[in-house]
């Protein structure tokens, strides 16, 4: 599932963008919901914090169950640019792939981002996640990129609503150098899984939060990342009637037995 999860996004890259974006200065990376101001949309969704820039995405392809934002690439200021795509199932699990390309001295920035889906039917009681970062540096001398956790203080996070779904892929930095052209790494966050009671949210979220650095002489760095987070009902096997009758019977056995032994007392 996984792989079949992770080829629509791949299959995607072949897509020209299907969705318009709008830019303006609304959101606070330094908060701990840099969305906190933001009109919550009804349907799919993708919010983009980019060092305070609000960017939000509400329009996609619809096939068959999925709804899909084909690679969409935004410009930032000086030369940075973001890359984004998505796909959200409703029954439900999002998948995405998010790219920012930062120059030299552009950092560090901070990237929040929320994918958002519907949830139909309930009785969910698991949730998973699983991420992947590749990190690149091209430049000219020593040079530096680094990523680490952003508010969140975790890479990839799960909400059902506003609940958290303690399904955290991991913190920590992750850092490349160049010696002496470019390099390159790819960093695996822990995936996460977690069990609670039932519920029946009416929207999954997928959130990604870090911030990213680009030191030295004309670096460039780039951040790639791929993620889903997904609920599921995880049923509990009740056992089968012929089992509970060979307990019940072999209760009596040992009740009988025990009678015996007190009457020969």
């Amino acid at each position: 599932m996984k792989r079949f999860r992770m080829s629509i996004i791949g299959a995607l890259a072949l897509l020209m963008p299907a969705a318009a974006h709008a830019g303006t200065v609304g959101c606070n990376n330094s908060a701990p919901n840099p969305f906190a101001n933001v009109t919550p949309k009804t349907g799919p969704s993708v919010l983009i914090c980019a060092g305070g820039t609000l960017f939000s995405f509400t329009t996609f392809t619809t096939q068959g169950k999925l709804q899909i934002l084909a690679p969409t690439r935004l410009n930032l200021s000086g030369n940075a640019s973001i890359l984004v795509s998505a796909t959200f199932n409703s029954d439900p699990f999002v998948s995405f792939m998010f790219q920012s390309i930062l120059p030299s001295g552009f950092g560090p920035l901070l990237f929040d981002v929320m994918f958002t889906t519907p949830v139909i039917g309930g009785g969910y009681n698991n949730a998973t996640s699983v991420g992947t970062l590749g990190l690149s540096e091209t430049g000219v001398g020593a040079t530096t990129g680094t990523v680490s956790q952003g508010s969140q203080q975790t890479y990839i996070g799960g909400f059902a609503d506003a609940t958290n779904l303690n399904v955290g892929t991991g913190t920590g930095t992750c850092s490349v150098s160049t010696p002496p052209i470019s390099n390159s790494t790819t960093c695996n966050p822990p995936g996460a899984s977690s069990n609670f009671a039932p519920i029946s949210p009416s929207n999954l979220i997928a959130r990604l939060s870090y911030s990213q650095n680009a030191t030295g002489v004309e670096a460039l760095s780039t951040a790639s990342w791929s993620g889903t987070v997904t609920l599921n009902s995880v049923t509990t096997t009740a056992p089968e009637p012929s089992t509970i009758a060979l307990m019940f019977v072999g209760l009596m056995v040992v009740g009988g037995a025990g009678y015996r032994r007190n009457r020969k007392a």
